[in-house]
């Protein structure tokens, strides 16, 4: 997976801007914690059908009490040292520099045109910012249905279209 560094190298060598890095990894930051509440949170950790089911040792800390399993989205987390198999988000920059944002290659093409489209906006350029937004909107599909498709949707916990 990318980190903030590496996207912002390969967006600056494609199409340098007078914008500073500060600003494009805080577009990023914003970029990946919406990535994780909209998509990531509202579906299983675990892709495929089978549950990975709870863990019985901290990998962290290597307590074996009060280990919590939340079966709904089948993840795993320790209250005694707050470790949890959530993936961790970026939240500073430059200190946050270097830990892997959430999508993966192929489709991390589309950190690289959200800061395209965002560049484009701020700097008034409307035909290149409308090419960009496209080019991101298309890319951000992709991923979602690709996510979806591979990692099951968590339920509202009631039934639907039951009759």
């Amino acid at each position: 997976m990318p980190t903030i560094n590496e996207v912002l190298e390969r967006v600056n060598r494609a199409r340098p801007d007078a914008i500073d890095d500060k600003t494009k990894a805080a577009w990023l930051i914003e970029l990946d914690g919406k990535l994780f509440r909209d998509v990531i949170l509202r579906h299983r950790l675990t892709s495929g059908r089978e549950l990975r089911g709870p863990i019985g040792v901290c990998p962290n800390c290597e307590a074996t009490d009060g280990l919590k399993w939340d079966s709904v989205a089948d993840s795993n987390a320790c209250p005694a040292c707050g470790w949890t198999d959530l993936p961790e988000v970026p939240k500073l920059f430059p200190e946050d520099g270097d830990k892997p944002l959430l999508v993966a290659a192929p489709d991390d093409i589309l950190y690289d045109l959200y800061l395209m489209a965002q560049a484009d906006f701020y700097n008034r350029e409307a035909d290149n910012y409308n090419n960009s937004a496209l080019a991101y909107n298309t890319a951000l599909d992709e991923w979602k249905k690709e996510y979806h498709r591979s990692h099951a949707p968590i339920g509202a916990g009631y039934y639907t279209n039951v009759f």
